[in-house]
């Protein structure tokens, strides 16, 4: 089974039939980490945009471990379910629109937003707190329900204590026809839910370019910006408690390029290289 890489007008194509460090686009550094080669040599990106590291067994530079079951499992029709995360401005979006193109991708952030839709279950189950805000139409005002929440725990724990397990519930509905999937979950290690799933990819960037993007795409002020992102893990540690960390920090590209080495080095499909 081949993993399709969507159409970029190249005839030709290299099939790799071993994920890791027998990828030749990878290159072995200390510590027996891959780095993509490809990004590696790219002087049109910033520093760290050319590095994607991930971890291997702590015993040598091979995939093995729990990796290397996961293989042998899959194998076997396991099912393997990409948990994709990062902070604020990071461009979660982007990537999972790019792994789209390989794997079903699933968006809570959109699952989310339809039980908070009139006659949605969310919805219906928020209307017992006289504090949730809603339309006219019977929807629930999100934008001022994620101000409130944000600015009151006590809010923020009521209201997650409806519609995570109403998102938890519909995520696994979801996965249950999908051997191989990601979703997209905005807070996963803030909701301690990096056990749902087999790998964990975290979307990085520098804190600087994440506060510019919600400057431009989300209306923020800088301040509202800061203070956001102060709520959330701290980039870096979501970063080593991570599977595969994407930069993006560069371009469309150079973040597609990385995901198509993660898929690699996860094993999780017969690869296909340009």
């Amino acid at each position: 089974m081949c993993l399709p890489i969507p159409a970029t007008g190249q005839e030709s194509v290299n099939r790799i039939k071993q994920p890791g460090i027998s990828d030749p686009r990878l290159l072995l550094v200390t510590g027996g980490q891959a780095v993509d080669a490809v990004a590696l040599n790219r002087q049109d990106l910033p520093e760290e945009s050319r590095y994607r590291v991930r971890r291997n067994s702590a015993a040598g530079t091979m995939p093995g471990g729990w990796k290397g079951n996961m293989e042998m499992e899959r194998n076997r029709g396991k099912r393997h379910v990409i948990g994709l995360t990062g902070s604020m401005g990071a461009g979660k979006s982007a990537a999972a629109k790019i792994l789209g193109g390989y794997i079903p991708v699933l968006d809570l952030d959109a699952v989310n937003a339809g039980l908070l839709e009139a006659g949605g279950e969310g919805s219906r189950l928020l209307g017992t707190y006289a504090w949730v805000p809603f339309r006219e139409n019977g929807a629930v005002d999100r934008s001022e329900m994620a101000a409130r929440m944000f600015a009151d725990p006590v809010k923020r724990k009521q209201a997650e204590g409806i519609l995570h397990p109403l998102l938890w519930n519909a995520m696994e509905d979801w996965i249950q026809d999908k051997p191989v999937c990601a979703v997209e979950v905005p807070l996963l290690f803030e909701t301690g839910s990096a056990d749902r799933f087999d790998s964990i990819w975290c979307v990085t960037c520098r804190e600087s370019t994440a506060i510019d993007r919600l400057i431009r795409w989300r209306g923020f002020t800088e301040a509202g910006a800061r203070e956001r992102l102060q709520y959330q893990f701290p980039a870096e540690k979501k970063a080593r408690a991570s599977d595969v960390v994407l930069h993006n920090d560069g371009t469309l590209d150079a973040l597609r390029e990385q995901i198509e080495v993660a898929l690699h080095q996860e094993g999780i499909y017969e690869c296909v290289i340009h």
